[in-house]
Order: C-alpha cells, then sequence, then structure tokens
C-alpha cells in the first residue's frame, strides 16, 4: 500500500493520505467532484459492504483500487456502513473546484461512529442511541451512558452484575474500553453476544486530568464537582473516556449546552432486572426477531411524540421502588383518566410537536435542515398552548404544577428516576 510520502503521489492523493494516516481506522470517502471516493482496503471493504463495483486507478504498481459513491446517495450508503459497525470519515471539497487556484482544498467536516450518529434517517426516533464508556477497577465499574443526538449524558458506579443489567438498559451502539486493560473481558463476552461495537481508547483519554482537560476546552468548566461526581472516581475516568472520544469524532466542536446535563445517577432508585428476565418476559424486544413487535414497551407505548416514546423506554427498563415516586405517577394516570375531551385536546396539540431534543442537537452542531428549523418554531410555539391546556383543565392543574419547572416533561425528558 502507498504512503502519503510517497514520490509521485498526485496532490489529490497526498490529501487523502494526509486524512487516512490521522485516521487509520476509519473508511475515508474523499469527495472528488459528484462522487465520494474510497482507495486501497477502504475501497475494498466499501465494496464488499455496498455491494459496489470495484474498479481501479493508476496502472503497474501504482494500481490502486477505487470504489466510489454519489454524492447524492451519500446518507443511505453512510448508513449501511455504520450499521456494519464502521467509523466513517466524511472528506469535503471545501471550496468551488471551478474557482480553486490549483488543487482543491479538502477536509474532514464529520466523523461518524455507530454511537455518535446524530443524522435522523440513521437513529430510531423512538429509542435512545447509546455510546457507553467504562472504566473497571477490581469487582466494580463506572459507566457513563451519552446519547449524542439529544445532548443525554449519565454515570453511574455499579458491580459487575449490575453493569450487565444497565448495558441490557442501554442497548449501547459502541463501548468505549481502555486499550490493553485487563479486567473487560466481561465486556467483550457482552459484545459477542449483543453486537454492540467496541471501540479501544489510549489509556490516558480515561484519566482525570484528560477529563478535566477536556471539560475546559469545551465547556469552560474547572472540574467534575459541578456534575456531583467529586468523591465518584470510577464515573469520573468513565465520563473522561466519553469526553475524549466525543471530542475527537466531534473535531472539538461539541455543544456546550449540551454538558449542563451530564448527571450522576443511583441504580439503587429502581428496580434492577437482570438479562435473562429482560429478554424471556420480552419486555423491551421480542425474543423471535429482537424489535418491540408484541413486547410490554410496544403495548403501553402510547405517546404522542418521539421523546414521549423514549421516556417510556426509560421507565419500563428501570420500575421505580420508592413508594412516593410510584404513587405520583398513579395520580397523574388518575388525574386525565376521567377527563377525555382534555387529553384529546392534549395529544392534538402534542401530534404537531417535532423532536424538539434531537433537532436542538442538530442545529448545535451546525446540521439541522431547514425544515427541522421550522419545525422547531412551530413546536416551541406550541409550548404555551400545551401548558394552558395543562393548566386550565381542571383536574390536570396537579399535571401542570408536576410539569412547571421541569421543561414540560412531556415534551422533554425530565431525569428518569423522577415521578412525571
Amino acid at each position: 500500500m502507498a504512503a502519503a510520502g510517497d514520490m509521485g503521489l498526485t496532490p489529490a492523493m497526498r490529501q487523502y493520505w494526509d486524512v487516512k494516516n490521522k485516521y487509520p481506522d476509519c473508511v475515508v470517502l474523499f469527495r472528488m467532484g459528484d462522487f465520494y471516493e474510497t482507495f486501497y482496503d477502504d475501497a475494498k471493504t466499501v465494496s464488499q459492504d455496498l455491494n459496489i463495483v470495484l474498479t481501479s486507478r493508476g496502472k503497474d504498481e501504482k494500481k490502486a483500487p477505487l470504489a466510489g459513491i454519489p454524492y447524492h446517495a451519500i446518507d443511505n450508503y453512510l448508513k449501511k456502513l455504520v450499521d456494519k459497525g464502521h467509523k466513517v470519515v466524511i472528506v469535503e471539497q471545501l471550496e468551488d473546484p471551478k474557482l480553486a487556484k490549483g488543487i482543491v482544498k479538502r477536509g474532514v467536516v464529520r466523523i461518524v461512529t455507530p454511537g455518535t450518529v446524530i443524522e435522523p434517517h440513521m437513529v430510531d426516533e423512538r429509542a435512545n442511541n447509546y455510546i457507553v464508556g467504562v472504566y473497571s477497577s477490581g469487582s466494580s465499574a463506572g459507566l457513563c451512558a451519552c446519547d449524542v443526538s439529544t445532548g443525554e449524558m449519565r454515570t453511574t458506579e455499579v458491580g459487575f452484575e449490575g453493569a450487565e443489567a444497565e448495558f441490557e438498559k442501554f442497548r449501547p451502539a459502541e463501548v468505549l474500553l481502555p486499550k490493553d486493560g485487563k479486567g473487560y473481558g466481561w465486556v467483550y463476552m457482552l459484545a459477542r453476544e449483543r453486537g454492540f461495537k467496541v471501540t479501544e481508547l489510549e489509556h490516558y483519554k480515561f484519566d482525570e486530568e484528560n477529563g478535566r482537560h477536556v471539560l475546559r476546552k469545551i465547556a469552560g468548566v474547572e472540574s467534575f464537582s459541578s456534575y456531583g461526581l467529586e468523591e465518584r472516581q470510577l464515573a469520573k475516568r468513565a465520563l473522561s473516556g466519553v469526553l475524549a472520544y466525543l471530542d475527537y469524532t466531534l473535531l472539538g466542536h461539541m455543544a456546550v449546552p449540551q454538558l449542563g446535563r451530564i448527571a450522576y445517577y443511583s441504580t439503587s432508585g429502581s428496580m434492577s432486572i437482570d438479562c435473562s428476565t429482560m429478554r424471556n418476559l420480552e419486555i423491551m424486544h421480542s425474543l423471535a426477531d429482537g424489535s418491540e413487535r408484541g413486547t410490554l414497551q410496544e403495548i403501553i407505548n402510547n405517546a404522542a411524540t418521539p421523546m414521549g416514546s423514549r421516556a417510556i423506554r426509560k421507565w419500563v427498563s428501570a420500575p421505580l421502588l420508592s413508594l412516593e415516586g410510584i404513587n405520583g405517577r398513579l395520580d397523574n394516570v388518575s388525574a386525565v383518566v376521567g377527563r377525555p375531551i382534555e387529553v384529546s385536546r392534549l395529544r392534538d396539540a402534542l401530534k404537531s410537536v417535532g423532536d424538539i431534543e434531537r433537532i436542538a442537537t442538530r442545529t448545535a452542531y451546525g446540521t439541522v435542515a431547514p425544515r427541522e428549523l421550522l419545525m422547531l418554531r412551530q413546536s416551541l410555539e406550541l409550548v404555551e398552548e400545551i401548558k394552558g391546556l395543562l393548566k386550565n383543565g381542571g383536574v390536570l392543574e396537579g399535571f401542570y404544577g408536576k410539569f412547571a419547572g421541569m421543561e414540560l416533561s412531556l415534551i422533554h425528558i425530565s431525569e428518569p428516576t423522577r415521578p412525571y
């Protein structure tokens, strides 16, 4: 295989190798005119996984395998690559080729991995897409679960048995581990069983000092104490690994407002359902095909918005143990059962609400589509109407009291351990 420093490379291929050498474990999609081209081993991978004809360029010893993707079809092909577990680097032309003097300027604009996708067509709107960082010590582990598409980030510390239950709850698309770390065999076993992607990071990425460095860089925060993690050593290190990876994949442009939602949660506040029970009772996924069809989740999920569906998934996978919390939910159900007219009006309003969380995230990352911005405006305009329906519904007024100050939980997820 050629190298970036080889003599005789064209200027464009030097650009390609500059990127490939920097991201050797990624498939590089290199924009050239109307196509995203792939070369060498990447071309063979793309040809095999996407069923694209493998061609070549050059002659003799300079002959290079080549496979191209039409730029207008990138969304579909990108999803297929990520679904196969690949990390993908997208290199765009940064200037109009017709106006360029010499070689067209190109640069990396996106690094897409199974756990960091934010594109609407690549994530299930009814479910979260988690990336989970793990740092293990002794018989305990720190976990940090992050859904980049919604900005949610949660950390905890559990024993290995509890960690397995958390993995079943999160169903991560990608898991981050320290490279060459010992004591992570149980994670690799789960990866083989559940089919999630494991990504190894340099061990220092999980160091607390590195985590503080990333926090200062992207949020101007000096310590983890702002997030209640000062005494949570394992959780801090898991969080540090996730932050370092997001800084890498998002090219240092992580949305600062999203970090305000980092939270530590205790598994003692909810029932721990072991993996076998979760699977055999088909609570979240069918034994037949892994879908929601026929599961408890499908039966009780009658949410009007994607955000509501994701909230219900969290509640179902982690039933409350607090009597106060359980009674709070039951009281809220009682409040609406006898008010069909008000509830019908509320549902009609909610049906016009878009996925505020994910649209806001794409807005922060600069990848939002114009129609999504219109949907965001429409959704925010409906907030006052929804609050009015809650407040003026008589019995529903108690409902409104619980939502006030909680970002209107019906259309925006609150902390999972709070009663709705």
